[in-house]
């Protein structure tokens, strides 16, 4: 989810799924919210045959991929049971 205006922070605080306090504190006692940031990464993805063929280097292959959806629901926080 990109917060890509303040609306997105008010209607996460009206859910009280935002941090009093600016921390997330993940698995503890004292986890009062989420705390949002956002960045981006890349991967470059080659066929391993051309790869093989330029000579790079293999750091990791990719044997596997899904997709996944929650389907439609009355909210972020309320997944939709017949979709999972």
């Amino acid at each position: 989810c990109v917060m890509g205006s303040p609306g997105y922070f008010v209607e996460f605080s009206k859910q009280h799924a935002l941090s009093d306090d600016g921390h997330c504190r993940a698995y503890s006692a004292h986890a009062s919210g989420t705390v949002w940031a956002e960045g981006a990464g890349i991967f470059v993805l080659q066929r391993k045959s051309a790869a093989l063929r330029d000579r790079r280097h293999i750091i990791a292959e990719v044997r596997a991929t899904c997709v996944n959806s929650d389907g439609r629901s009355v909210g972020l926080t309320a997944p939709s049971r017949e979709a999972q």
